[in-house]
């Protein structure tokens, strides 16, 4: 991989932030990064259109998702369909941020998250 790729690779990444700041930062920093190199946004759309069903294809994209991110969006998804009362707005962003967690939950988080499971599941099934 070539520097301009690395580069390019790491804004794309950014384009998922949650922060809109980052996010129009990567898109000028990637353009700039582009025009760099004599390419723009649909010489990469072209690598895109090309590689990416490839890649779909090696990974069958279904990767498997961790249990304490199942878990989450079956109690996320529960609460706000059921409006169960029992689940706070604090509980609903506990559980948005363990769904996009990447890492393991923490000893204490797992705790919070069987909690909030069983007040569902007792909420669900009467």
């Amino acid at each position: 991989m070539t520097a301009v790729t690395t580069k390019i690779a790491k804004m794309v990444r950014l384009l998922g932030s949650d922060r809109p700041g980052e996010v129009m930062g990567a898109v000028q920093a990637l353009r700039r990064t582009l025009a760099g190199a004599d390419l723009d946004l649909h010489d990469l759309a072209i690598v895109v259109e090309r590689g990416l069903p490839a890649a779909i294809a090696a990974s069958s994209m279904e990767p498997e998702r961790p249990e304490w991110v199942e878990l989450a969006d079956y109690c996320m998804g529960m609460a706000l369909r059921m409006s169960i009362e029992t689940v706070t707005p604090r509980d609903l962003d506990f559980l948005d941020n363990i769904r996009r967690r990447v890492t393991e939950p923490t000893p204490k988080q797992r705790v919070w998250l069987e909690g909030i499971h069983e007040r569902v599941r007792q909420w669900v099934t009467p």
